[in-house]
């Protein structure tokens, strides 16, 4: 979680994808590592994805908490999307 969270932390989604990617294979991903990758998303400008990891992290049993809601309503209200922020 630390590494991924450094690479969202400098914008470095590409990597910290990959490596989500690569240690989903070894180990498993909990709450916090999808939370950090959505909000890394979110800071990047791709609320998008953001929203498509969160219907992933869902679907795996984990539920998205205060600060993953708060990163993607954040992100929806900067980008006028203020009806889906309201869903």
């Amino acid at each position: 979680n630390s590494l991924i969270h450094g690479f969202c932390r400098e914008g470095r989604m590409r990597e910290a994808t990959r490596l989500f990617r690569e240690i989903k294979g070894v180990a498993k991903a909990n709450g916090v590592t999808y939370t950090t990758l959505i909000d890394g998303y979110c800071r990047m400008n791709d609320v998008d994805e953001a929203l498509r990891l969160r219907e992933v992290m869902e679907s795996r049993g984990f539920c998205p908490g205060v600060v993953t809601y708060n990163s993607i309503l954040r992100k929806l209200c900067e980008d006028g999307r203020i009806r889906e922020a309201n869903r």
